[in-house]
């Protein structure tokens, strides 16, 4: 019976995500995740990839194309950190408004802070309303209007005649001398409904 070998990208997996342990690494792999984490932290310093290849190199003393596949390991296991990432966009966008503000604060520079504060209001969006908010949600619903024919009719030949001075309007020309108008029950959730 064989096992199954993992690659050093599916260990890394699993250790970033909780189903392995350090100490359940081999030696090469103990190394490999080490170098990531140094990777990841650089990139989140936003060094350039010339000085992680450098800083790799003197740490681990290993070749410049084995830090080029570390570095696009890194960028596998945790997106693509620079280009594309949104999430970490934001976040770095906020520390960076927090570290100006905090300049800003220590140098009482109130313009400082005050710019500080916008970045960092755009950068969590919270200059921004909520689209969540439970009325936006709602939803306008369509109010059905049933017309009998005989007001329609009354209603055509008043407008047939031309214009229409509402204030004029006797409605109770419009209804039923009875005062009753003819009508359709209609069944909404198994209940019917009466008018009368």
């Amino acid at each position: 019976m064989s096992r199954k070998k993992f690659t050093d990208y599916e260990v890394l997996e699993k250790v970033f995500s909780g189903e392995l342990e350090l100490n359940e690494l081999t030696d090469h792999q103990r190394e490999k995740h080490d170098r990531v984490r140094s990777v990841h932290a650089l990139l989140m310093k936003f060094q350039s990839n010339s000085k992680i290849v450098k800083k790799l190199r003197s740490l681990y003393k290993i070749s410049q194309s084995q830090v080029y596949r570390d570095i696009a390991m890194t960028e596998a296991l945790y997106g693509s950190i620079r280009k594309s990432n949104k999430e970490y966009n934001r976040m770095r966008s906020e520390q960076m408004a927090l570290e100006t503000y905090r300049i800003a604060l220590k140098d009482k520079d109130t313009r400082g802070m005050a710019a500080a504060n916008r970045n960092f209001n755009e950068a969590t969006g919270i200059n921004i309303e909520d689209p969540d908010l439970p009325f936006e949600r709602l939803e306008t619903q369509p109010n059905i209007v049933v017309v009998p024919d005989n007001i329609l009719e009354l209603m055509a030949a008043k407008l047939g005649a031309g214009p229409v001075r509402w204030e004029e309007a006797k409605p109770e020309r419009l209804a039923d001398p009875e005062g009753f108008i003819e009508h359709e029950e209609i069944e909404e959730d198994g209940v019917t409904g009466t008018d009368q």
